[in-house]
């Protein structure tokens, strides 16, 4: 991992700890290796163009996410998250996602 890699910062130049992808224009769609970022605390991808569905690996396995940005990705959709999950922050306007921010950066279900 080579924090000089765009939008990505490293934790002890070892494994992926933020992946600020914002404003980049990026379409396609959301791999299921992002389950393999364990270390990840930071994720934005907001003001892209990313659809389908954010892979269940992503909330099933990145247990360090403490920030999750994915707004302004109008044709991403989501099975989001376990009642349990909480984030420090948690962004999800302008997407398909269905589901609200609760107290505390809990994310839930509608």
């Amino acid at each position: 991992c080579l924090d000089s890699w765009y939008g990505i910062t490293c934790k002890d130049n070892q494994t992926v700890a933020k992946l600020d992808l914002s404003l980049n224009n990026i379409s396609g769609t959301l791999p299921n290796s992002l389950g393999n970022l364990t270390s990840l605390s930071f994720f934005n991808i907001s003001s892209n163009n990313f659809g389908g569905m954010v892979p269940l690996a992503f909330y099933n396995d990145l247990h360090n996410l403490a920030t999750i940005d994915i707004s302004q990705n109008p044709n991403l959709d989501c099975v989001l998250i376990s009642p349990n999950a909480s984030f420090n922050y948690c962004s999800i306007a302008y997407t398909k996602c269905g589901c609200r921010v609760g107290p505390n950066g809990i994310c839930y279900t509608l």
